[in-house]
């Protein structure tokens, strides 16, 4: 019923806002503690950050393919974000990814940060044909 959905979605939460937090720690890991902190003040400055792009990317793959989205058609997005974003494009609907949807809002398609956001979803898409995320 009604409440099992609101349970799952609250889990769903904790466990995008856990896999967040646990891509940081390998990140901090593999730099042996050298990662610096994103600037918690400046929304576009913590999107921005290198450590926040990366946990971001891996958020957003993992949600596409839970939506039912297939690599294919992920990779396709990532080609042409313009096209998805048109009524006639098809394509990822801003109201399925919110972390798509804030990269493309906030810095759009020709922003280095944004195009660095979709070469780490490449990333982790390719790795995911190896492994799950």
């Amino acid at each position: 019923g009604e409440y099992d959905y609101q349970w799952n979605v609250f889990l769903d939460c904790v466990e995008a806002n856990v896999e967040h937090e646990l891509a940081h720690e390998v990140q901090v890991n593999r730099s042996h503690g050298k990662v610096g902190a994103p600037d918690n003040e400046d929304p576009f400055a913590y999107l921005g950050h290198t450590t926040e792009i990366y946990a971001q990317a891996r958020g957003a793959v993992k949600e596409l393919l839970q939506l039912g989205y297939s690599r294919e058609e992920i990779f396709k997005f990532l080609r042409n974000p313009d096209k998805a974003r048109s009524s006639t494009g098809g394509g990822i609907a801003p109201g399925e990814s919110h972390t798509v949807w804030v990269y493309y809002d906030h810095f759009g398609p020709g922003d280095p940060v944004f195009q660095r956001f979709v070469r780490e979803m490449v990333q982790v898409l390719n790795a995911h044909e190896k492994s799950e995320l």
